[in-house]
């Protein structure tokens, strides 16, 4: 798994590098959304393993209430 991300890191830098300016600012801001969610996500997963917090699921029947 760890060289099957080294690829991907090494394509995208690869890409980067033939992109012209405009579409290294738009890879590059999909980048740093996708890092921010894959974070949120990550902080969250730890805290529920933790038990800090509980994951709250809501159902169809419960929001019409």
């Amino acid at each position: 798994m760890l060289a099957a991300g080294g690829l991907g890191r090494w394509a995208e830098v690869r890409s980067l590098r033939r992109a012209d300016e405009y579409q290294r600012l738009l890879q590059l801001q999909a980048l740093a959304v996708g890092l921010a969610v894959r974070v949120l996500l990550l902080v969250a997963g730890l805290l529920a393993a933790a038990q800090l917090v509980e994951p709250q699921q809501r159902h169809v029947a419960q929001l019409g209430r």
